[in-house]
C-alpha cells in the first residue's frame, strides 16, 4: 500500500498548481534537507534569493529552533523599577475549579445554574456575567482566569485571586 502511495504522488506533483508541483524535488532525504534549508535561509532572511547557502546550514542545523518548549517558563532579569521590553504573562498560585467556584458564590452571591455542558460549571449571579467554568480542574488555564477577571472588572487574574483570597 505505501509503494502504491509513493508512486501515485510521484506522478500526481508535476501536475499540481504551481509550489506544490515542486515536491517531485525533494523526496529523498538529501534532497529534502537541502531544500528545508533553502527555506530557512528564506525565512531568515526575507528574500526569495538568500545569500546563505545551503552548506552552511551544516555548522548550525536547528539555528531556527527555540531553546525552550512553549510551556517553559522564561525568567527575565530586569533593573528596579524599569520594564521588561518582552511580553510577560504574570505568574499566579494554582487555582482549583472547587476552589474558585466556592469563592464566588462566597464573595459575589453566585450560584450554580443547569446548562453547563459536559463537565463544565455554569454559574448565574444576580446583576453580574455568567460565567463558565472548566470542572475538575485542579488548575484553571491563565485564560480561563483572564476572563473571569475580565468579566468581574478586575484588570488581570492576579488581582482577581488576591481579591478571592486564593
Amino acid at each position: 500500500m505505501f509503494k502504491a502511495a509513493q508512486a501515485y504522488l510521484r506522478w500526481r506533483f508535476p501536475h499540481d498548481p504551481p509550489g506544490y508541483c515542486d515536491a517531485a524535488q525533494y523526496l529523498s532525504g538529501s534532497d529534502n534537507q537541502a531544500g528545508q534549508n533553502v527555506l530557512k535561509s528564506q525565512v531568515q532572511e526575507a528574500v526569495a534569493r538568500p545569500y546563505r547557502t545551503v552548506s552552511q546550514w551544516r555548522l548550525a542545523p536547528n539555528m531556527n529552533e527555540s531553546l525552550f518548549g512553549i510551556t517553559s517558563d522564561i525568567w527575565i532579569v530586569v533593573p528596579a523599577g524599569s520594564r521588561p521590553t518582552v511580553p510577560t504573562f504574570p505568574l499566579y498560585r494554582p487555582a482549583s475549579t472547587t476552589k474558585v467556584v466556592a469563592s464566588l458564590k462566597r464573595d459575589f452571591g453566585y450560584t450554580e445554574a443547569k446548562g453547563g455542558k459536559g463537565s463544565h460549571v455554569k454559574l448565574k449571579g444576580r446583576d453580574l456575567p455568567t460565567l463558565i467554568l472548566p470542572g475538575g480542574r485542579k488548575d484553571l488555564s491563565p485564560v480561563v482566569l483572564k476572563n473571569i477577571a475580565v468579566a468581574l472588572g478586575f484588570r488581570d487574574p492576579g488581582e482577581l485571586l488576591a481579591y478571592l483570597g486564593l
